[in-house]
C-alpha cells in the first residue's frame, strides 16, 4: 500500500481499556515523597495519562494546519467500573486481576462488533482497517 501526499489520514486509537479520571488528594496528602509515589509506579500512571491527553490534543492542534482531512477514530471503550481500578497498577498479575482485565476487553471488543454492525462512522472505518490487513497464514 502507498500513500499519496493528498491521501486523507486516518488515525486509529485502540487503548487497553479506559482510564480513571483522576484522583482525590487531601489537603495532607499533597506533599508526596518516594514511597507515597510507590517508587515511580504513581508517577508512570501520571504518565501514560499525560501522554494520552497529549496526542489527543497535539492531533487536534495538527490537524487544520496539514492541508488534509484528517480523522481520528477511537475504537469504543468505556470507563472501567469502579470496583476494577484496585487491577490497573502496573504490576498487577492475580489472577483474579487478569481475569477482570480479560472481561473488560472482551466487553470492549463487543462494543466494536456492535459499532461495525451497525455500520455507525466509526464501525464502517475500523471495518475497512480490519480487512486492509493482509491475511496471516500459518
Amino acid at each position: 500500500m502507498s500513500a499519496d501526499r493528498n491521501d486523507d489520514i486516518e488515525v486509529f486509537a485502540l487503548g487497553s481499556c479506559g482510564k480513571p479520571e483522576g484522583e482525590v488528594i487531601t489537603a495532607d496528602q499533597v506533599h508526596r515523597g518516594l514511597f507515597d509515589w510507590k517508587l515511580g509506579g504513581e508517577a508512570a500512571k501520571v504518565s501514560i495519562a499525560a501522554q494520552e491527553f497529549a496526542f489527543d490534543n497535539m492531533a487536534r492542534f495538527l490537524a487544520p494546519h496539514l492541508k488534509r482531512s484528517v480523522r481520528i477514530v477511537r475504537f469504543p471503550s468505556e470507563q472501567i467500573p469502579g470496583a476494577m481500578l484496585q487491577y490497573l497498577d502496573l504490576d498487577e498479575t492475580r489472577p483474579e486481576g487478569l481475569e477482570a482485565l480479560m472481561g473488560q476487553a472482551w466487553h470492549d471488543a463487543d462494543m466494536t462488533n456492535c459499532e461495525i454492525q451497525q455500520g455507525s462512522d466509526d464501525g464502517t472505518a475500523i471495518e475497512a482497517l480490519f480487512n486492509s490487513m493482509p491475511a496471516k497464514t500459518l
